[in-house]
């Protein structure tokens, strides 16, 4: 779970820095930013997924 732990200490300091919120509870944040932190997140081990399978068959 390494990716989802690094992934998830981007986000608190991202919120942190953007936002100007000091502590942020992944669940007790508004339906839209939600939703576009799942999608983040989709979007991003897609991308990782990808490129690992195409480096994998490139390498093969």
């Amino acid at each position: 779970m390494f990716w989802f732990d690094l992934f998830t200490a981007l986000y608190q300091f991202s919120l942190r820095t953007d936002l100007g919120i000091t502590s942020v509870d992944a669940y007790g944040l508004t339906r839209p930013l939600k939703h576009s932190i799942a999608l983040w997140y989709f979007s991003t081990v897609c991308a990782w997924l990808w490129l690992s399978t195409d480096q994998f068959q490139s390498g093969a």
